[in-house]
């Protein structure tokens, strides 16, 4: 469940897996600024979530959907 209103920031990255042109979509999300993402291969699917979440900041509602957290420590070894 993600929280509208502890959305900081969004941010849409393109970028292609072989001849795959892929999505994703990436938050600044809560106090801690945890950042979080996840993956479309369908550009329809992405526009609908990325929507659903501009509404929700916009409502400051809550959205269901999943989303993955990216461990920067990891990221960064």
């Amino acid at each position: 469940m993600i929280k509208g209103e502890n959305i900081n920031s969004v941010s849409t990255k393109f970028y292609y897996k072989e001849d795959q042109l892929c999505f994703q979509i990436i938050l600044s999300y809560g106090a801690e600024n945890e950042v979080l993402y996840k993956e479309f291969e369908n550009y329809s699917t992405y526009q609908q979530t990325h929507d659903d979440l501009v509404a929700a900041i916009n409502k400051k509602a809550d959205l269901n959907t999943s989303f993955s957290n990216i461990n920067i420590a990891k990221a960064l070894a």
